[in-house]
């Protein structure tokens, strides 16, 4: 089956689409190279019917080299998948929703309209409209046994509307992360955060750290009289002059 040249639909022929009867595109997509449509997913008890397993993608989509989307998922109006980035099975992408830097959105996700993700999405999350998520959302994993893994299904964190999450921090669990919220980078949340909460709400200080160096000879030389500031790039979005939206 061929979709190229209706109504504005550009596939390249490098892409793959897995079958075709299965995957209802919108006009102006575009498919660009190495990109993989419908790919089938290893838990099949995930779908209720063979109508579930269809991928629907909205018009003015871009799908950028190497993007997978499994069966079942849906891309609403003017998404953009960027560069190797996953779109998991029963998931859905709001409009205007761009995915970047490699990001991994599993199973059973929903993503609001507007957002910008990031990072990590472990199954059954729920994100919010004009959400900045550049952390990880992840499962508890209580039971720690590597056999379960299939067998249990977690819930993931509920992020509300307008929430910004920062580089290298983590949400952990069925928790909500409330409307309006910013978590700063490399915060790890366990509990509910309230809306417009800022967490942490204290700025840790820079730690004051030894270097060590190396002689002319290339030997290791540790110097507790020289200091440097570790975090600095971090401590930049804390600091109260340069915070911006992380104050």
């Amino acid at each position: 089956m061929s979709f190229n040249g209706s109504d504005g639909i550009i596939v390249s022929e490098y892409a793959r689409l897995i079958s075709p009867e299965l995957i209802h595109l919108s006009q102006g997509v575009t498919i660009r190279d190495f990109v993989v449509i419908g790919l089938q997913n290893e838990d099949q008890e995930l779908f209720k019917d063979d109508s579930s397993r269809h991928v629907w993608i909205g018009s003015n989509v871009i799908l950028n080299p190497f993007a997978v989307v499994f069966e079942g998922a849906t891309l609403e109006d003017s998404v953009v998948l960027e560069e190797r980035t996953t779109v998991g099975s029963l998931t859905k992408i709001g409009a205007r929703t761009r995915v970047l830097y490699q990001a991994e959105v599993y199973d059973n996700v929903v993503v609001g309209p507007d957002c910008i993700v990031g990072g990590f999405i472990g199954n059954n999350c729920k994100i919010g409209s004009k959400c900045s998520i550049f952390g990880d959302l992840i499962h508890r994993y209580d039971k720690a046994d590597p056999k379960s893994w299939n067998t249990v299904d977690e819930i993931g964190p509920t992020i509300e509307d307008d929430v910004l999450i920062g580089f290298g921090a983590v949400i952990v669990g069925e928790i909500t992360i409330g409307a309006g919220a910013r978590i700063r980078p490399n915060a790890v949340v366990t509990r509910d955060i309230g809306r417009g909460e800022r967490y942490p709400s204290k700025i840790p200080p820079a730690e004051n750290h030894p270097v060590v160096t190396r002689d002319n000879g290339g030997n290791e030389r540790y110097s507790s009289k020289l200091k440097i500031r570790l975090s600095v790039a971090i401590k930049g979005f804390w600091d109260k002059n340069r915070g911006g939206i992380y104050r």
